[in-house]
């Protein structure tokens, strides 16, 4: 037996405004969800190149690493204040590798300096 399951765009209740955020769009990208503010609603990292296929993504320029936290009424806010390097052709993933009860972070990709990178934060 098949099951589908159908997707709409999630948007806060009124009076809330109705654009969740301005995300910005990257190639060549990863995303991952996490608690990273401790605050009980879902952040989230995004990854990715903002060249375009004839320019800059593919030769390795304009590697992002974009943070955005959760207000808790899905409201999203660039975090400018991390220490993540921009990678594209990659991926991330959030977990809680030391034990200290808060989420740490594994980034894989290459970076603006045409390197493969895997950092640990």
């Amino acid at each position: 037996m098949a099951f589908a399951q159908t997707f709409e765009q999630i948007l806060p209740p009124p009076p809330a405004p109705q654009i969740l955020s301005n995300f910005e769009g990257v190639q060549n990208s990863s995303i991952a969800f996490a608690d990273v503010d401790r605050d009980g609603d879902q952040d989230v990292l995004i990854t990715g190149g903002s060249g375009d296929m004839n320019g800059g993504t593919m030769d390795g320029e304009g590697a992002k690493a974009i943070l955005y936290l959760n207000d808790g009424k899905g409201n999203y806010t660039e975090d400018t204040g991390t220490p993540f390097e921009g990678v594209q052709n990659g991926s991330i993933a959030f977990a809680d590798i030391d034990g200290d009860n808060d989420q740490d972070l594994f980034v894989t990709g290459g970076g603006d300096s045409h390197n493969s990178m895997a950092n640990l934060y």
